[in-house]
């Protein structure tokens, strides 16, 4: 080829021809499987890879307009390094397992921006395995023994289906991956798969959909995620709710060291109370379920304990707590000035205490009264 052909494409036949080696490298590094932890553990030689291709696109789109308007021959040599760099961007493309260029440009794209697991600083709310209900083990066995029947008899193959049913039960949950819900995000972490961070704050509508039979659930948001199977979903939903508009939304601190969670009775209702700082709160038991939708913009009636609902609300500074109570159906609250303790009871094995005409009770048996003088004064 003449150095005027070179000239005349100004230094882009060079940069085609170092791209070759740069495809080469990359789908070595890549390999074929599992390439999205690959460029997940790479990510900085990926994103010099993609930085480079604007430049080697700009090439071929400047060496295809040379070439139709001088109308080189098919077989001119820089026609020829174009033609290679498009096998190897398809070899490429196919490793990756995509339909087009682009969109391999845009999977390893992913990969680099994808979002790296939580700061060692960042308050982890929950985290959990997703799965997906599988009869695929049933489906592969039928077949077989389906064959052994033909030549062994039925009885030999009743036996057999009898280990086969033992056996399916305790493969039926494929896994899929783990979530990781923080104060402001939640981390989707696929097993061979690229990350995803949803924001919270991009939740549409309710913003969940709880599958309560099958424990699965989907966040709608823009781009939607369906987890199948989520351990502790009902869980999951309440504290995506709670911290995408409710109560307890932009609040970074675990639940609080400085209260105490004991069950208790209210006249004849049975329930758990909350005590802290400035005085207590009381939830009926089943009163979660509402308690949460009074909290927050939402028609979901969660199956949730009144435990767990105190334990997290406790993360907020306690002088917001009893008004956040005042709104809940069925709630009880008190500060610690209104309450009177009957001493008479510390001797025994429950704790009575009036405010008005109340009368709240709580089992005091294993309980250190004394710890409890030291952090609440109103006791």
């Amino acid at each position: 080829m003449s150095n005027h052909l070179r000239i005349q494409l100004e230094g882009r036949l060079e940069r085609l021809e170092a791209s070759l080696k740069r495809y080469e490298a990359m789908g070595g590094l890549l390999g074929r499987r599992g390439w999205q932890r690959r460029a997940i553990a790479n990510r900085e030689t990926v994103g010099a890879f993609l930085a480079s291709e604007p430049e080697v696109d700009a090439a071929l789109a400047h060496l295809e307009h040379v070439a139709t308007r001088d109308r080189w021959a098919s077989d001119t040599e820089p026609l020829a390094v174009a033609t290679k760099v498009a096998a190897k961007r398809a070899e490429l493309q196919q490793r990756l397992g995509v339909a087009s260029w682009p969109l391999a440009i845009a999977e390893l794209t992913e990969a680099v921006n994808s979002p790296r697991l939580p700061g060692p600083h960042e308050a982890v709310l929950l985290e959990g395995k997703v799965s997906r209900k599988s009869w695929l083990w049933a489906y592969a066995t039928i077949p077989t023994l389906l064959g052994f029947a033909m030549f062994n008899g039925v009885a030999t193959v009743t036996a057999l289906a009898a280990v086969a049913a033992s056996g399916i039960a305790g493969l039926w949950a494929m896994h899929l991956g783990r979530y990781v819900l923080l104060v402001d995000r939640l981390v989707w972490i696929p097993r061979g798969g690229v990350p995803r961070s949803l924001p919270l704050s991009s939740l549409q509508g309710d913003g969940v959909t709880l599958d309560a039979r099958h424990g699965g659930v989907r966040l709608e948001a823009p781009r939607p995620l369906s987890l199948p199977v989520v351990g502790m979903p009902t869980e999951l939903t309440a504290l995506l709710l709670l911290f995408r508009d409710g109560p307890l939304k932009g609040i970074d601190r675990p639940p609080s060291g400085t209260v105490v969670l004991l069950p208790a009775s209210l006249g004849s209702k049975e329930g758990t109370a909350l005590l802290f700082n400035e005085g207590l709160c009381f939830l009926p038991n089943g009163a979660a379920p509402a308690a949460l939708q009074a909290m927050v913009p939402t028609t979901l009636n969660l199956p949730l304990t009144e435990k767990f609902l105190l334990e997290q609300l406790s993360r907020l500074p306690s002088e917001k707590l009893i008004p956040l109570f005042a709104k809940v159906p069925g709630a009880f609250t008190a500060l610690g000035s209104e309450l009177s303790v009957d001493p008479l009871t510390w001797g025994g094995t429950l704790l009575q205490m009036r405010a008005g005409t109340a009368l709240l009770q709580i089992p005091i048996q294993g309980v250190d009264l004394e710890a409890l003088r030291t952090l609440f004064d109103w006791v």
